[in-house]
């Protein structure tokens, strides 16, 4: 199966794009501070590339060293093959053990090297390689000006590693190379410094270098399955050809890497008792039942779902979040009491709507106004365009559709909300009236620096509308009370609509809710029916 591989990423301040990739939760403990050798073929359009890539602490990025878009694909996709394969050997967690031979054999193809690079022209690396001209050379090994061998030698030791392919080598070993690599290079400096001199007879020395023998790794460790991040990707390669929420992604990826560290086991080592020892773990972090009910347990069963849809997974597999409980406080507990969720008062209203109407900024004089009147979702309101304020059917009207954002939760949210007589005399007509086509009515809508619009619109604006609700005096919101600064007004509707009279199945059209059975469904509330229902509401 072919997994989502992420595209190449536009880098501001450059015009080459680069490969960024995540480390895997389950190797943030080791691979942080590793390189990583990439080599790109020559192309049409760029030549070839050899380098070597650090890993940073949670992920690696490097540039694709070309301009050409399928070029930068095509280098991208050998990037994420290289990672994938360096990360498997670091999973396998097998250090290579270096015999004296093969290290000098290594030190040989330095000496090689660098002698073949710089050969022609000897004198280019006088007070680089060797002491300029009018300074003794004396022993190739000690010149006093240079620095410790770890410094001077490590990272051409680390790069010969990674050209042999070996991820991982014992201590022993890369000490042994270290100092081979360490005095091939004097090696090298001296004979070039000789050459400069004018003597280009052959040098003894490099008979010394024994020729090179494949180094072998010792056998990995028998795979135990895939990986979570394996897991991850083919669950959001799914999600993401579903067209689905990218904010969704997002969270259930934060959900898993967070469980992947904790227990640092991979999916097929998890059992059941792993999943109850996770639950308690977070519970004493303050995490509620709720939250762990509706969002822990079921990411991660969604894992162990598509692992076998995948065919990453055996069928036969156990899934450990099966018949796991989530321990739910009871109603009349503190904990119980804790977590309920209530409307606004009417004194609460009022604080509220009183301090609204002495804003001048649209996004806090209107927005409040709208959602006591509609019960709508915040992100709804606060995202609406002037194109989405209509009158049909000689009823002034809200339009709620995805065309304004992908803050609209599911079908039933699309719909048409009227406008309460309340909201019309504060002026929001006329406001409206000043914004064209499909600009917000309540901030200005800005570009990334790829052109592409945020994938939460209207992300900042609500949390504008949270904090200044917050500091409204003679208001106390949030979890501890029970009140949701924003979501609060759709309780709060609920509520009065009831005090009303009002059909229940009228309001949950009105503020997008489910019908309750299919009968409900069938039909519809039209526009005039649902603003004589909200002329009820004072």
């Amino acid at each position: 199966m072919v997994l989502h591989s992420p595209r190449p990423m536009r880098r501001k301040h450059s015009t080459f794009p680069a490969c960024r990739r995540r480390i895997p939760a389950d190797l943030l403990h080791v691979a942080p501070g590793r390189s990583v050798r990439i080599v790109f073929p020559a192309t049409a359009t760029d030549p070839a590339s050899d380098f070597i890539a650090n890993i940073g602490k949670a992920e690696v990025f490097f540039s694709l060293r070309t301009r050409d878009p399928a070029t930068a694909k095509a280098r991208n996709g050998i990037a994420t093959t290289t990672l994938e394969t360096f990360f498997a050997a670091l999973r396998a967690n097998a250090p290579t053990t270096i015999s004296e031979r093969s290290a000098a054999a290594m030190a040989g193809d330095v000496y090689r090297n660098v002698v073949a690079a710089i050969g022609d022209d000897p004198s280019l690396a006088a007070g680089v390689l060797y002491p300029k001209p009018g300074h003794a050379w004396g022993d190739e090994l000690s010149i006093p000006t240079r620095p410790a061998t770890e410094a001077r030698a490590g990272g051409l030791a680390d790069a010969v590693l990674l050209n042999h392919g070996i991820v991982a080598v014992t201590d022993e070993s890369r000490t042994r190379l270290v100092t081979a690599v360490d005095a091939a290079f004097a090696h090298a400096g001296a004979t070039l410094a000789r050459n400069a001199t004018g003597d280009w007879s052959d040098d003894p020395k490099a008979e010394h270098y024994p020729p090179m023998q494949l180094v072998t790794p010792p056998p990995t460790k028998p795979s135990k399955g895939p990986s979570w991040d394996t897991l991850i990707n083919a669950w959001e390669q799914r999600h993401l050809a579903a067209d689905k929420q990218p904010a969704t992604r997002k969270q259930v990826r934060s959900v898993i890497e967070r469980f992947a560290a904790w227990t640092k086991k991979g999916p097929l080592e998890v059992v059941r008792a792993d999943i109850n020892a996770w639950i308690e773990h977070r519970r004493k972090q303050g995490i509620s039942a709720a939250t762990l009910t509706t969002n822990d347990v079921p990411y991660l069963r969604r894992m162990f779902a598509v692992g076998k849809l995948a065919d990453l997974i055996p069928e036969t597999h156990s899934d450990p979040t099966q018949r796991v409980e989530v321990p739910t406080p009871s109603a009349t507990s503190q904990a119980g009491r804790g977590s309920q969720r209530r409307g606004y008062t009417d004194d609460e209203t009022a604080i509220i709507l009183a301090a609204a109407s002495r804003e001048t900024d649209p996004l806090l004089r209107y927005v409040p106004l709208i959602l006591a009147y509609s019960g709508a979702r915040a992100s709804e309101v606060v995202n609406l365009r002037a194109c989405d304020i209509a009158t049909r059917d000689g009823v002034a009207c809200l339009d709620i559709t995805p065309d304004a954002g992908r803050h609209v939760k599911n079908e039933h949210s699309i719909r048409r909300v009227p406008l309460h007589r309340a909201i019309v005399a504060a002026g929001f007509l006329d406001h409206a009236a000043t914004k064209k086509g499909t600009a917000r009515l309540f901030y200005t809508e800005t570009k990334d620096r790829h052109g592409i619009g945020a994938l939460k619109p209207g992300k900042k604006a609500l949390a504008k509308l949270r904090r200044w609700l917050r500091r409204l005096p003679g208001l106390q919101i949030g979890a501890a009370h029970g009140l949701d600064p924003n979501h609060a007004w759709r309780h709060r509707l609920k509520t009065k609509a009831r005090d009303a009279g009002i059909d229940g199945a009228i309001i949950d059209a009105i503020q997008g809710h489910a019908p309750k059975s299919v009968g409900a469904g069938y039909g519809e509330y039209s526009l005039k029916a649902k603003a004589a229902a909200l002329a009820k509401l004072a």
